[in-house]
Formats: C-alpha cells, structure tokens, sequence
C-alpha cells in the first residue's frame, strides 16, 4: 500500500482543472490527505476510514513532490510522537502510476485542486481503498 509514513507534493500554478493534463510538471506540489475510502466490492457502499487509517496529527503533515523527483514528507501542526519526523525519498510519474518511496499506486483522479490514489484487491478480491489528497 502506497504511503507507509505518509506520504507526498511544490506548487504549480494552473489557470483552471480543465488545464491540467497528469504531468510530472503539473502533479508537482504540496499536498495533505483529506480523507481515505474504502469499498469492499462493487455492490457495497463505500465507507470513510479516515480516522481509520491515520490519526488527526498525521492528517496536517505535508506531502511534497519536489521537481527532479525528490518527495518531503514534513511533519507540520502537531506531531505524532517525539519519533515523527520529517524526511525525503524519491517519487516518479509514469503515465496514471505514481511511485513514492518504492511503492506504486494508480492515480485514479486528478485536477489542479489534487488527486486520489487507488489501489485494488488491497484486503480482499474485488475491493478498493483510495486516498484523496488535497493540494496547498
């Protein structure tokens, strides 16, 4: 799964979403999750697991992916525990796949304003688990 730590973003400016094609240029920029999904399969509804997966003082650190492929995850608001820390690694954008930190994820949405992540057969055959994020 995409975004062990955290995970993600330096601004772009775009003059509106229609505008912005999935680039490396305009998928640069700083980031914070704003929720995460989950859906067990097709006939299910989805669900907010939100506070599932991340605690509140994850949910207000940075995720910046820098131009030249280097990715910041910068601890911001309130840490976690004394041991949360900011850090770098790598990201890439190939086609609608983005790698961050070595793992891969689908973007299955994307605009000026952000983008979703979304990756399959996460718990289960058939099921789907996406994170939104928001850009700053």
């Amino acid at each position: 799964m995409l975004l062990s730590a955290g995970f993600i973003l330096a601004a772009t400016s775009c003059k509106k979403d229609d505008d912005c094609d999935l680039n490396t240029g305009n998928f640069a920029g700083t980031y914070k999750i704003s929720s995460v999904k989950y859906k067990a399969n097709s006939s299910t509804p989805e669900a907010d697991i939100t506070s599932v997966e991340f605690d509140a003082c994850e949910l207000d650190n940075l995720h910046k992916f820098n131009s030249g492929g280097v990715y910041s995850y910068q601890v911001a608001g309130t840490a976690c525990s004394p041991e949360d820390d900011n850090y770098n690694d790598t990201w890439s954008l190939s086609g609608s796949t983005v790698t961050v930190e070595g793992e891969s994820s689908t973007v299955s949405s994307f605009s000026c304003n952000g983008f979703s992540i979304s990756d399959n057969d996460v718990l289960n055959t058939g099921d789907t688990y996406t994170i939104n994020f928001v850009k700053q």
